[in-house]
């Protein structure tokens, strides 16, 4: 009995609680979450952006009770809010500010159990319309005035601006596509008598605003006033055809001539000919040559058949035999003995 009881007990555990929650697991990239940062923030030092970081492990379940920190590769941005502990639902609340324009990549860093997502969301912040000193020094210098702003090639815009009144120690210009939203900029772009600087690294054919302003040791003088300008973008190289269309012309030989030499009536080039002549020369040669082998060949031709016809044939009854000789006379005298 009591056996069924613990196998019930079991049963109803398993079903009631379908995910068992193991301490320690580390956060999972793909299962964890942050807010959509579509817009930008001014880098005025005081706005602040919060941040809700959600982090759950492999399984989905929230990490809990983990010690999280944020931090970026700017070294303006600053984080109140820092070394925050997960909450029951793995979630994790941080504020950020930053003082200088751009696009701060976001590392969060589970100090609990060394997990680390690098650079894994962007946030946004533009140049403020009001720069704020940077100590109580009242010696500002004015706000230069921004006059024209031209692109003619290559992804880049020249500015122009008239000197602001001295103590100016640098210019920075800051620029974005969006009016009033400066997310790109330059710190430095020239010291007292600077009044002219060529932005690069542009998109063609895309609208960009900019404005400028004088530094000193009290601090940033206002923004000019904004000034936009459709970029030009990087002519096209052509890209070469696979074969020519027309046929290739045929370059012209340079002769010397004399400076006395008449030129109002050149002799053109002709291009080779054939010769008809030489054609006809040839065609006239080769039928002699035949004709001359064709006689030689009959008359030789001819000679081999006399010799033939001159050859007795031959017949069964003289082959091996010698002509009969004519017996000589016998002579009358009578033979002698030779005795020795």
């Amino acid at each position: 009995m009591k056996k069924v009881i613990l196998l019930f007990s079991t049963l109803v555990i398993f079903l009631l609680v379908p995910t068992i929650v193991l301490a320690g697991n580390p956060p999972d990239q793909s299962h964890s979450s942050y807010p959509n940062f579509s817009s930008t923030y001014p880098a005025d030092g005081s706005t602040t952006v919060s941040i809700s970081i959600v982090l759950h492990d492999s399984s989905g379940n929230p990490v809990v009770g983990d010690t999280v920190q944020l931090s970026t590769t700017d070294g303006t941005a600053n984080f109140p809010t820092n070394n925050v502990i997960t909450d029951s639902n793995g979630t994790a609340n941080f504020t950020m500010t930053s003082t200088t324009a751009g696009t701060d990549p976001i590392t969060v860093n589970d100090t609990t159990t060394s997990t680390t997502f690098s650079n894994w969301f962007n946030i946004s912040f533009y140049a403020a319309a009001t720069p704020t000193p940077s100590n109580s020094c009242s010696n500002v210098p004015s706000a230069p005035v921004l006059t024209s702003v031209i692109s003619k090639s290559n992804n880049t815009a020249t500015l122009t601006w008239v000197d602001s009144a001295d103590p100016v120690s640098n210019y920075l210009v800051s620029y974005g596509s969006t009016s009033g939203k400066y997310i790109y900029g330059d710190p430095n772009i020239g010291g007292q008598g600077t009044t002219t600087f060529t932005v690069g690294s542009l998109s063609g054919n895309k609208t960009y605003y900019f404005v400028v302003a004088a530094t000193n040791n009290c601090g940033i003088s206002s923004f000019s006033s904004e000034v936009s300008v459709i970029v030009n973008p990087v002519p096209s190289t052509p890209v070469p055809t696979i074969g020519p269309t027309t046929p290739p012309d045929v370059p012209a030989v340079v002769v010397d001539t004399p400076t006395d030499a008449p030129t109002d009536t050149p002799v053109p080039t002709q291009a080779p000919s054939t010769d008809t002549n030489s054609t006809f020369r040839n065609l006239g040669i080769g039928i002699v040559v035949a004709g001359v082998l064709l006689v030689v060949s009959v008359i030789v031709f001819q000679i081999i058949s006399k010799k033939k016809n001159n050859i007795p044939p031959m017949h069964r009854d003289n082959i091996f035999q010698q002509p009969k000789q004519p017996v000589p006379p016998e002579i009358n005298n009578p033979p002698t003995s030779n005795t020795f």
